[in-house]
This record gives C-alpha cells, structure tokens and sequence, in this order.
C-alpha cells in the first residue's frame, strides 16, 4: 500500500528535495519507470530535480510549494500530460516548452505578470487547458487583471480549448451574403464567435454530450444559412446570365 509521507516528513529539518528515494516513498514504487502520477504537494520543494527515469509519469503534482524556477523537465517531454504548479511563486514559464505532450497546465496563485509569458506557450502543441485564475476569479496571477487578458491570450494561443476553467471553441466560418440590385459584389460580413456555456471542469473534454448537442444545433444553423446563401447566390448568377443574354441580343440588334 501507499507509504504516508506526512508523518515523515514533518521530522526533517533540512530542505525537502525531489530525488528517487522520495519518489519511491511518496508514491510506493520501486520501479521509477512504474510511475503513472505523482503527488509532491505541500512539501516546501524549491526547487524541480531528479525526475530522470520516469518515462511513463502524466501527472505531476508540484502545487503549494516555494517553486520560482521551471526548469529541469526535460526528461518528462514526451509523457507528461497534466502538470499542477498552484501556489507557487512563478512568474516565468519558459521551462514548460519542453513538455510536448503537455495538454493542461494549472498555474493559479503564482505571480506572472507578463502576458507574454502567457502567450508564449503558443507553441506547445498539445496544450488545451491554461488556468492562471479559478473560473470565479479566486487565485488570480496578477496578469488576470490586464485590460483584455481573455481576448489576448485566446488569439495568441488558438488551439487553446480551456482558459481558467472555460471551455470554449471558435469556429472559423464567416457568413455570405449577396447584395440586392445589379451589382456582382458579394459582401462578406464578420460573426460573432460561438461560446457554448461557461461550464467549470480542470479537464479539456468537458460533458461531451451537452457540447455535441450544441455543436450539432449550431452545425444545422449554419448549414440553414449556407443554403440560403446558395439559394441567393443561384439567384444571382441567373439575373447576370439574363442580363448578359439580354445584351447579347441588344448588341446583335445593332450590327444588323
């Protein structure tokens, strides 16, 4: 069974560093290449080390602890999937770019400021969740308060499928329409993204079937538009053709 840390630890005076025999203690495997998730919260940990060896980990915990460097995950670029740094005092993210198989990154109560520290995590590949802030505003980075954070961090990191707990997907499809009277000029106007509702999950697939019901309707919607679209542009192509045949004839009218 699991080996509990807290009795342990709390008779160390000197400083709580990550190494293969903590790991071992924490988590009850001997075998680091075992190591699925592991759990190393609240243990005063300055500083991210030793994670050598485990090449099959997709969940590490590191929140409320006194990390301020990201750093040394290298050996975790292929594998890990969730990483948990809350409640530390972070401020940059350079060391996340290591993690390509990273999909969610928990951040909340640390102190970056900067939002490109935050935009900077564009190119990570398989990021889908981001949370800097609690989806009610709690435990906030100071970089939650710059004048529209959302809307920047969303741009500039548009595979991103959850920010602070809201899931959220932008579809990239503009609606056509087709002016009235003679004029050939198709006119193509801008909408307003979709936003399914807000829903509160630490994952990115939230309540699947709720999202495909509304991703369906919005579908049926849009294909509604589409075809009256094409409806009108059939109309269209019709009256120039009539117009065309019309001065065709007028023409030939003329040269005899």
């Amino acid at each position: 069974g699991r080996i509990g840390i807290e009795g342990k630890m709390a008779d160390l005076e000197q400083e709580v560093r990550i190494s293969p025999s903590l790991i071992k203690l924490v988590t009850g495997q001997f075998d680091l290449g075992s190591v699925l998730t592991l759990p190393l919260c609240g243990l005063g940990i300055k500083k991210i080390e030793c994670l050598d060896g485990l090449s099959t980990l997709t969940d590490l915990d590191l929140s409320s602890n006194a990390i301020t460097r990201v750093n040394n995950l290298e050996a975790l670029g292929s594998c890990l999937l969730r990483l948990d740094l809350r409640f530390n005092n972070i401020a940059r993210l350079e060391g996340l770019h290591s993690l390509q198989s990273l999909e969610v990154v928990k951040l909340q109560g640390n102190n970056i400021t900067d939002i490109e520290t935050v935009t900077g995590l564009a190119g990570m590949p398989r990021l889908r969740a981001v949370h800097l802030q609690d989806i009610d505003g709690k435990n906030q980075n100071p970089v939650c308060q710059r004048e529209r954070y959302r809307e920047t961090v969303v741009k500039k990191i548009p595979k991103l499928g959850n920010l602070d707990g809201e899931f959220f997907i932008f579809d990239s499809i503009r609606h056509r329409g087709i002016t009235d009277g003679e004029s050939d000029e198709i006119v193509i106007r801008e909408t307003s993204r979709w936003l399914p509702k807000v829903v509160q999950s630490d994952d990115v697939f939230i309540n699947p079937k709720s999202f495909l019901s509304a991703a369906t309707s919005t579908a049926k919607s849009l294909l509604e538009e589409c075809q009256a679209a094409l409806t009108q542009a059939d109309a269209a192509i019709e009256h120039q053709q009539e117009l065309r045949r019309k001065i065709e004839e007028k023409n030939a009218s003329a040269v005899h």
